[in-house]
C-alpha cells in the first residue's frame, strides 16, 4: 500500500506540460489597426482570420510536444487564377504564446519554405 501511495505522489508531482488548444482563441497584432486571430475549434480543426484583408481560412492542426502545426487550404481567388493554395505553419508553444518558427507552401507536391516575420500569438481565452 505504501508503494502505491508513493507512486501516486510522484505522478501527481510531475509537471504537466500538455496544454489543450481546443476552444481557445489566440491573437497577433500585425499592424496598428489589424490583428490576426486563430481559433482552435476542437482537437483537430481551426479557423484563421486576418482582419487586414478580412478573410478567414480553415484547416486542421497537429500538436507534437510543444510544436503546433497548422495546415490550411487557401481557397481560390481571382487574383491567383482561381488556384487553391496549401500552407503549413509551425509554431512553438511556450508560456501561453505561439511563436511562428516555419512557414511553407505546397508547390509541385513538395513543401517549400517561405519567408516570414517572427510573429507571436497570445492566448486570449478558453471556453
Amino acid at each position: 500500500m505504501k508503494v502505491i501511495v508513493n507512486i501516486l505522489f510522484i505522478l501527481l508531482a510531475l509537471p504537466v506540460t500538455a496544454i489543450k488548444l481546443e476552444k481557445s482563441k489566440w491573437i497577433c497584432r500585425v499592424s496598428s489597426s489589424a490583428t490576426d486571430t486563430i481559433i482552435f475549434i476542437n482537437n483537430r480543426h481551426f479557423l484563421y482570420y486576418s482582419s487586414e484583408i478580412d478573410f478567414t481560412t480553415k484547416g486542421y492542426y497537429i500538436m507534437r510536444g510543444n510544436i503546433v502545426q497548422l495546415i490550411e487550404k487557401d481557397d481560390s481567388h481571382d487574383e491567383d487564377n482561381k488556384k487553391n493554395g496549401y500552407y503549413r505553419d509551425s509554431f512553438k508553444l511556450s508560456n501561453n504564446k505561439l511563436y511562428l518558427i516555419c512557414s511553407e507552401e505546397l508547390v509541385n507536391k513538395k513543401w517549400r519554405k517561405l519567408r516570414f516575420k517572427h510573429i507571436i500569438f497570445y492566448k486570449l481565452s478558453c471556453k
